[in-house]
């Protein structure tokens, strides 16, 4: 885990996801604390621009989180 030393923001992962941009998802989640992410919005900024791989990494994310 990498300690962030400014806060990400949650338009962050949304601008990742529209790009299509997996790894970028991946680290601003493995930040501590963890870019607050809004899943659904994720998958359907993915969704439009076919990123399939970024709206299955999203469905399982969003179940990985409300197991918590």
């Amino acid at each position: 885990m990498v300690e962030a030393k400014v806060p990400p923001v949650a338009s962050a992962c949304k601008a990742a996801a529209s790009r299509g941009h997996l790894a970028i998802l991946i680290y601003l989640r493995s930040l501590n604390p963890p870019c607050p992410c809004e899943f659904s919005e994720v998958a359907v900024s993915a969704e439009m621009k076919g990123f399939w791989d970024v709206v299955r990494w999203s469905q399982v994310e969003m179940k990985r989180v409300a197991k918590k």
